[in-house]
């Protein structure tokens, strides 16, 4: 296979464990745009009801994987070792009342109606996607082990989710514009939006300048530092891609960045469970500890959340406080607590590298 490849002219990415992660969780999120889309055309057109639960594929193929994601996450949490002790239940409380803080005022100033609220929660979104891929980077063993390197990765991190910001608030500009939405733009002035852009440019050029400073003290040269961040690299070029080319579309790139981060954690989980090859002694071992039975279990809660979405639409008439729970109004709620209690994590050593 390999020698076939070299014949061929091109190599299989097998590197960079980084970027072939990223590489399989984007091929997982194409498939399960496919099947929303496959979906779509069959509920408009073998039953063409007169609402659809369906109205847009991507944005609601994302919200029943990412409460998959949110669900299997929160049950992982609950039920593993790592949190026992009070060091640990106290980070975790702690993380969680900030959730319910940034719940409550999201929905005091209106929320995702509000484009500059809408803003910062994409750039906590960005934020934690970023620190992510920074995450997978270090377990994977190719982050440099040098001294203060923890600090260079952080200082990326925010490099790169207030870029992804200031790129989101541009897009968005254009897009209400061209759009011509006067509902958007009366709600919060063109002027203070753009104020509001310059700010995240300003903010983006002063890390940009801390991190590159940083990585001159740490590297010597911006090429051994392009060379030893190379696949984090290519991954956060990959999300920069897909938000440009999704934002204009609206907000497709932002949902296409969770899908994919959905998929990330998918890829990554099932690849370290399938490195320890364990012998489950139940059904809940083999759901918790197995890679077959984690992806199983990740799938069917995506699709029973597809199934409770069609019967909130065409059983129930969206209508009671479980209908409002399933809405897409409810959903920025359910990523605040997840991006806030993942913070508690304990970050786990790399592996060593091969």
């Amino acid at each position: 296979m390999a020698s076939a490849s070299a014949t061929l002219g091109f190599s299989p990415p097998r590197a960079s464990p980084t970027l072939r992660q990223f590489s399989l969780a984007f091929v997982w999120a194409a498939g399960a745009v496919a099947l929303g889309c496959a979906v779509y055309v069959v509920e408009t057109i073998l039953f063409a009801p007169p609402r659809q639960f369906l109205e847009s594929p991507i944005e609601v193929t994302m919200r029943a994987l990412a409460l998959a994601h949110f669900v299997i996450a929160w049950v992982f949490l609950f039920t593993s070792p790592h949190l026992r002790g009070p060091t640990a239940a106290g980070r975790l409380a702690f993380w969680t009342l900030l959730g319910v803080a940034l719940c409550a005022a999201f929905a005091l100033v209106d929320g995702y109606r509000n484009p500059l609220t809408r803003m910062l929660f994409y750039g906590y979104f960005l934020l934690h996607e970023a620190g992510d891929q920074a995450h997978f980077f270090t377990l994977h063993g190719e982050a440099p082990r040098r001294p203060r390197a923890d600090s260079l990765l952080t200082h990326l991190k925010y490099t790169v989710c207030l870029l992804f910001m200031a790129l989101l608030a541009g897009m968005f500009l254009i897009h209400a514009f061209i759009e011509n939405k006067a509902s958007i733009l009366q709600r919060s002035e063109p002027v203070v939006l753009l104020a509001g852009l310059g700010v995240l440019t300003l903010a983006a050029v002063t890390m940009v300048v801390a991190t590159l400073r940083e990585a001159l003290m740490q590297h010597g040269s911006l090429t051994r530092f392009a060379r030893a961040y190379a696949p984090l690299f290519q991954v956060y070029a990959g999300i920069l891609t897909v938000l440009l080319v999704g934002s204009l579309f609206g907000s497709g790139g932002f949902n296409l960045i969770v899908l994919i981060h959905v998929t990330g954690w998918l890829v990554h989980v099932q690849q370290r469970l399938a490195a320890r090859q364990p012998r489950p002694a139940n059904l809940w071992a083999w759901c918790r500890w197995t890679p077959q039975g984690f992806v199983t279990v990740h799938l069917t809660l995506a699709l029973a959340f597809l199934m409770l979405f069609a019967l909130r639409v065409h059983a129930w008439d969206r209508s009671g406080w479980f209908c409002q729970a399933l809405a897409a109004s409810s959903f920025p709620f359910w990523t605040l607590m997840h991006i806030s209690m993942s913070f508690w994590r304990v970050r786990i050593r790399p592996v060593s590298a091969a």
